[in-house]
């Protein structure tokens, strides 16, 4: 697999987990691209990805004003300077000890407040790795959630696939949103009150430098992950990228792969799943049932089933592949997954299926 994200970094557990997860990522494209029929992927636009050092293994820039970003080319976390010490937003473990490094290039002032994004283990598994008195700081609802993972029995340890360390319990939880002044930064820590992404999914929002940071919504430069980023519930999905909007930021710190993203980028996301979800009313609009699962074994409900969802989502797919492949990367690999991901969702909105050719 031909790739721009660094294999050697200076840390040998960073390089462990990186292949891990680069070995699932390879696993999950290769899979899509069995079921769309072993079609070779498309290669990625010029301006989807920022090209990192490999012998460094990491990418901090300065957004503005002090407020920076790490990445490793897979993931991303954010971290703000003041004068009362540093504000650090994740700790993903692909990056790693590589974000103490990364901090020092800007800073020899401590870190003082940890914000967790949410509650899942691939984008906070490594905040152990912060000063133990500093502050840490949730949502009431991803403070629970971290509670019940990392207090569970005879299951496998919380982020098992990215070293299944427990998280550092948040020592200040809130429940509808928490604006956090540090010196003279201004930090509104939002939420829409509903599962979106994650049970519970912040949005870190710095007002006058216009930087937002919003994890597993929007994925800059591409198609969101497989199965719309895993999406607890697509209304909530929805909802936040309309949350976004409303709110006035030139940046977005989206928490994947190594591109920051802007206005537009939100605006694209929101327009290619709705073209999916589009697709698929029209798809059970003129997908017919009948004809679909002819040749097929009927006494087998399960395969005509599957069978007539396959049709309705490859119809919708090679649709909306053709309206973004120029626009965004990966439509070829995961624009199918999308589409089975949110057919439920659809059919669960009132769409009939034909059962007869029209």
């Amino acid at each position: 697999m031909k790739t721009i994200f660094p294999l050697r970094t200076k840390s040998s557990n960073a390089y462990h987990i990186i292949t891990i997860v680069l070995l699932f990522i390879y696993n999950l494209t290769t899979a899509q691209l069995n079921v769309r029929a072993n079609q070779s992927a498309l290669p990625a636009l010029p301006n989807s990805s920022l090209k990192i050092d490999p012998t460094k293994g990491y990418l901090v820039s300065e957004i503005k004003d002090k407020v920076y970003y790490v990445t490793d080319g897979i993931y991303q976390m954010m971290f703000i300077v003041t004068s009362e010490g540093v504000v650090a937003v994740d700790a993903p473990p692909s990056i790693g000890a590589n974000i103490l490094r990364a901090i020092k290039e800007a800073t020899d002032l401590p870190v003082k407040y940890v914000l967790y994004s949410h509650s899942h283990p691939d984008h906070i598994g490594a905040a152990s790795l912060y000063p133990a008195d500093a502050q840490y700081i949730s949502s009431v609802e991803s403070a629970n959630e971290l509670k019940k993972h990392n207090e569970a029995k005879n299951q496998l340890p919380f982020g098992v696939f990215v070293g299944g360390k427990p998280v550092p319990a948040p020592t200040k939880t809130f429940k509808e949103s928490l604006t956090l002044t540090v010196g003279k930064r201004i930090i509104k820590i939002l939420h829409t009150g509903q599962t979106a992404h994650s049970a519970d999914d912040l949005i870190v929002f710095l007002p006058k430098e216009k930087i937002v940071m919003a994890v597993d919504i929007v994925f800059p430069g591409w198609v969101p992950f497989e199965q719309v980023a895993y999406a607890q519930n697509i209304d909530g999905y929805l909802d936040l990228h309309n949350y976004l909007l409303q709110l006035d930021f030139d940046t977005l710190v989206a928490g994947h792969w190594s591109k920051l993203g802007n206005r537009q980028d939100v605006m694209d996301n929101k327009n290619y799943i709705s073209d999916i979800i589009s697709g698929l009313q029209e798809a059970f609009a003129k997908v017919d049932f009948g004809s679909t699962v002819a040749k097929t074994d009927h006494g087998n409900i399960n395969l005509l089933m599957e069978t007539y969802f396959d049709a309705v989502a490859k119809f919708t797919s090679e649709k909306v592949e053709l309206k973004w492949k120029d626009k965004l990367s990966g439509t070829d690999v995961w624009t199918y997954s999308h589409a089975r991901k949110l057919l439920s969702f659809v059919r669960e909105s009132g769409v009939a299926m034909p059962m007869t050719n029209k």
